[in-house]
């Protein structure tokens, strides 16, 4: 494509994305939607809207990432190139590459733009972060990046220009992607998943904390199988596009995951292998809104801890219906700060008059390291949660089993005994698609198959949670845990 001239009348999602006040926007679109090249625009409009220093100069600096070296190179930098080539110096032969210019606006005052480009493939992306004081953070192709990347890098804009020139304007971090995996964090924000932190910090700061926008995809999929692919007339981009609709057609041939990605630009599915719960299906996904608990229900949790710790909580029907509710996860992070952060401000400010019935976790939880004199149980229980050992929880068969007969069995009113709320988009990965069975290699040689251990976005983690639970209940229970007394709940401090 040559430079993309944008009236973004045409563009109406990438018009939304720029009169966004959020401190971190994303835009989510199929390949060839022009989200890069907007971005590039963004940033150089940022820059002609930065407040003027005394000397009439809008001193503006922009920090362009991406995961590798070698994308930042053939794809980023020659966006920028095309977009802004005719306004900045490029000067790539330096480590990082820098784009650099000073021009003069109608109104008499200058912009001084400095954009420095940087990959995050060699080094701690967090430690390379720590090295800049940006305007605003622009992440190409987020969906490449951690979830700590993004959160990291709002945190070191708003750095320039210092208050003798002019102090910033407009900070923060813009991102744009092809469609990312559902079991990416993208998609547990899509979902809600960080809407209650958001919330917080948007109280703290003044502004919106994340918007996600999403492009239309290029073309419309048959409503049947084998049915034809239609030209979506919403479709963002396709008048620079010079094959048009063909673009996207060429693509038609690729796997699923990708068509998904980057012809429909939306969240795509991943099955890697066998499915370790295949009995799981829509029947077994609830809208939790629509249930309508009572205050004072029974409260369920499952831990695994490890450098990803996580905590599951689930509620129980009178009929003996599991329902989980909340996934709180964690990356190196300890038990205590899980609990501190994550799971008492989730329980005071959504279960407060909840009862707490039964909690379980990893065996290994119970023992004590030479490095930590507590262990996690006991870290849990000073919390106020009476965990125990679910029993027989070494063992994976009885474990899975547990699973598997909650969702093969009907209560009372004929529901599944194990449903997941919509709230846990990582829960719902793991059982729709992520949590799979792996060829696993012995040391004589045999093959066999294992679910897999992947902490990649919590799979095993919360699959093996979940499983704790259901194994301490049993599936015969009708709300009453195994050896615990009902405790009460007061405010968790």
């Amino acid at each position: 494509m040559n430079q993309i001239k944008f009236d973004l009348n045409l563009y109406p999602t990438l018009k939304r994305f720029a009169l966004s006040q959020a401190a971190i926007r994303i835009v989510i679109g199929p390949a060839g939607s022009a989200k890069t090249s907007y971005c590039a625009l963004e940033v150089m409009r940022l820059a002609c809207l930065q407040q003027p220093a005394a000397d009439g100069v809008r001193y503006f600096k922009a920090l362009v990432a991406r995961q590798t070296y070698q994308m930042l190179q053939s794809s980023t930098i020659d966006t920028f190139k095309r977009m802004l080539g005719d306004v900045l110096t490029f000067k790539v032969g330096k480590i990082p590459p820098e784009a650099t210019g000073k021009f003069k606006l109608q109104d008499g005052t200058y912009v001084d733009l400095k954009i420095e480009f940087v990959s995050f493939d060699s080094e701690d992306a967090q430690a390379k972060l720590r090295g800049y004081e940006p305007t605003v953070v622009f992440l190409d192709e987020v969906s490449e990046m951690p979830e700590s990347l993004i959160t990291a890098a709002l945190g070191r804009t708003g750095r320039y220009p210092s208050g003798k020139l002019g102090s910033p304007t407009r900070s923060g971090v813009i991102a744009a992607t092809n469609g990312p995996l559902k079991r990416h964090w993208l998609y547990h924000w899509s979902q809600g998943g960080r809407d209650d932190l958001a919330k917080q910090i948007s109280a703290k700061i003044g502004m919106e904390y994340f918007e996600l926008f999403q492009q239309p995809a290029g073309l419309i999929r048959p409503k049947l199988e084998g049915g034809e692919w239609l030209p979506n007339p919403y479709a963002e981009n396709i008048h620079n596009l010079e094959e048009g609709y063909g673009y996207y057609y060429k693509m038609l041939g690729s796997k699923e995951a990708d068509i998904q990605a980057f012809v429909e630009g939306r969240f795509a599915d991943l099955v890697t292998g066998k499915v370790v719960y295949p009995e799981f299906s829509e029947r077994h996904i609830v809208d939790e809104e629509a249930l309508n608990f009572p205050a004072r229900i029974p409260l369920y949790f499952g831990f695994d801890f490890g450098r990803t710790p996580v905590c599951v909580i689930a509620t129980m029907t009178t009929g003996g219906r599991l329902i989980v509710l909340e996934e709180l996860v964690g990356t190196d992070i300890s038990v205590k700060t899980l609990l501190d952060d994550y799971v008492i401000p989730c329980i005071n400010s959504r279960y407060r008059y909840a009862i707490i019935e039964g909690a379980w976790g990893d065996p290994a939880g119970m023992v004590n390291t030479q490095a930590v004199e507590t262990s996690p149980y006991d870290v849990i229980r000073a919390a106020g949660i009476p965990i125990e050992d679910p029993g027989g929880a070494n063992r994976l068969g009885p474990r899975i089993e547990s699973v598997k007969q909650r969702l093969t069995t009907l209560d009372v009113m004929g529901y599944p005994k194990l449903q997941v709320s919509k709230r846990c988009p990582y829960i719902l990965a793991a059982m729709q698609h992520d949590y799979v069975y792996e060829a696993i290699r012995g040391g004589n040689g045999a093959v066999r198959d294992v679910p897999t251990k992947s902490h990649e976005n919590w799979v095993s983690d919360l699959s093996d949670a979940i499983q704790y639970i259901c194994l301490g209940l049993g599936i015969n229970s009708g709300g009453k845990s195994r050896g615990f007394i009902k405790h009460q709940r007061k405010q968790l401090i």
